[in-house]
C-alpha cells in the first residue's frame, strides 16, 4: 500500500501544480487587464491634464499680454504723451520686452529719443513763471480730458 500511498502523493501534487499553473494564467489574465484599464484611465486623464495645461498656458499668455499692454500705457501716458495712439505708431514694439520680474525693458529709451526727435508729440513740464510770461501760467497746447478742464476751472477760482 505503500506506493499506493506515493502514487496518490504524485497525483495530489501534480493536480495541484496544475491547479496552481491555472491559478498563476488566472491571476496574470487578471493582472493584465487591470493594467489595460489603469493604462486607458491614465490616458483620458493625461489628455484632461494636457487640455487644462493648454487652457492655462493661454490664460498665463492673456494675463502677460495683458500686463505689458498696462506697463505700456502708463509708461506712455508718464512720459507725458499728447496722443498715445500716434506714439505707439512710432515704437518699435519688438524691441519692446517683459522681463522675467514683471518690468519693461528697451521701452524706456524708446521713449526719450521719440521725445527729443518728435518733441511735439508730448506735453512739457510747467512753463509757470517762465521769461516774457510775466509770472502767468501758459496753457499747454492740444486737447485736454474733462477732468483736467475741470480741475482748471476749479483751481483758478
Amino acid at each position: 500500500m505503500e506506493w499506493m500511498d506515493q502514487v496518490e502523493q504524485q497525483l495530489e501534487v501534480s493536480l495541484s501544480e496544475n491547479q496552481r499553473i491555472a491559478l498563476e494564467q488566472a491571476v496574470q489574465s487578471r493582472i493584465e487587464e487591470a493594467v489595460g484599464q489603469a493604462e486607458e484611465q491614465h490616458a483620458g486623464q493625461m489628455h484632461d491634464l494636457r487640455q487644462e495645461l493648454e487652457e492655462t498656458s493661454r490664460h498665463v499668455d492673456a494675463l502677460r499680454k495683458q500686463r505689458f499692454d498696462e506697463q505700456v500705457d502708463t509708461a506712455i501716458q508718464t512720459a507725458k504723451a499728447k496722443n498715445k495712439e500716434a506714439v505707439l505708431a512710432l515704437l518699435d514694439m519688438e524691441k519692446v520686452q517683459l522681463d522675467e520680474t514683471g518690468h519693461l525693458t528697451g521701452l524706456q529709451e524708446q521713449l526719450n529719443a521719440l521725445r527729443a526727435r518728435e518733441g511735439y508729440l508730448f506735453e512739457e513740464g510747467c512753463l509757470t513763471g517762465s521769461k516774457g510770461n510775466f509770472g502767468r501760467e501758459i496753457e499747454p497746447m492740444g486737447p485736454i480730458g474733462l477732468s483736467d478742464a475741470i480741475a482748471r476751472h476749479y483751481h483758478r477760482r
